[in-house]
C-alpha cells in the first residue's frame, strides 16, 4: 500500500471527526442511562452526569433532560457536537468510505429533525442515534482511501475515550492501559513520535498531555 499524504488540516480533521462521533456515542449511552433514572426518581443523575462535563444543566423533567442535553443553550449540547462532526466530514470526505459520510449524514439529519420537532424529541432518539453511530463505525472499517486517514480517526476515537473515562469516572487502571495503546498508534503515525511517562502525573495534567499528543504527531516531517 503506497504512503499516503495528507496536509495538517487534513490530518487534524480526520482526528476531530473521530472524537466528535466518539464522544457523541460515549454521551448518548450515558444520558440513556441518566434519562431512566430520572424516570426511576433520582431527578438530580442528569445534572451530577453533566457537572463531571463541567455544566451546569438545569431541566423540569426526563423528557426536558433530553431536551436540554441535545439542544440546550451550553457549550456542550449534542446537537453543536454533530454539527462539528458534520463539517470534519464534508473536509474530509475523500478519505471516507461513501457509507460512513452518507450515515453521519443520517445522524446530523436525525438531530435537525428533532431541533424543529414542535412534539419535543421522539423517545426512540437515542437508540436511533446509537444504530447509526455502529454502521459509521462499521462503514470505516470496510474501506479507506488510504490506511493512515483512518489511523487518525481511530487516534482521535481513542483520545476522546480516554478523556471521557476520566472524566466520568472509568476505572484509572483501564484508561493507563488505552494510553499504551495510544502511544503504539501514534509512533505508527509518526516514527518521530517520543513517548512520554504518564504514570503518577494528576488528572488534570494527564488529561492536558493526552489531548496535546496529536501535536506531536502532526508536524512537518507527517
Amino acid at each position: 500500500m503506497s504512503r499516503q499524504y495528507l496536509t495538517s488540516n487534513r490530518a487534524y480533521n480526520l482526528y476531530w471527526l473521530g472524537r466528535h462521533i466518539k464522544r457523541l456515542e460515549i454521551e448518548l449511552v450515558a444520558i440513556d442511562r441518566t434519562f431512566n433514572e430520572i424516570i426511576d426518581m433520582n431527578h438530580d443523575a442528569g445534572r451530577a452526569l453533566f457537572e463531571k462535563l463541567d455544566i451546569g444543566l438545569a431541566y423540569d423533567d426526563a423528557l426536558d433532560y433530553l431536551e436540554q442535553c441535545m439542544y440546550g443553550e451550553h457549550e456542550g449540547r449534542l446537537y453543536n457536537i454533530i454539527q462539528n462532526a458534520r463539517e470534519n466530514a464534508i473536509i474530509s470526505r475523500n478519505y471516507l468510505h461513501q457509507d460512513a459520510f452518507t450515515a453521519i449524514t443520517e445522524l446530523y439529519l436525525l438531530f435537525k429533525k428533532n431541533a424543529t420537532n414542535i412534539n419535543g424529541i421522539d423517545y426512540q432518539f437515542i437508540d436511533t442515534g446509537l444504530s447509526i453511530i455502529i454502521r459509521i463505525w462499521g462503514a470505516m472499517h470496510q474501506f479507506q482511501k488510504y490506511q493512515q486517514s483512518y489511523d487518525f480517526i481511530r487516534f482521535g476515537q481513542l483520545v476522546e475515550k480516554i478523556d471521557l473515562s476520566f472524566r466520568l469516572d472509568e476505572q484509572m487502571e483501564i484508561s493507563l492501559l488505552r494510553i499504551d495503546d495510544l502511544d503504539a498508534l501514534a509512533l505508527q503515525l509518526n516514527p518521530h513520535y517520543i513517548k512520554e511517562r504518564l504514570y503518577g502525573m494528576r488528572s488534570v495534567k494527564l488529561l492536558d498531555k493526552i489531548n496535546s499528543k496529536i501535536d506531536q504527531i502532526i508536524t512537518d516531517r507527517l
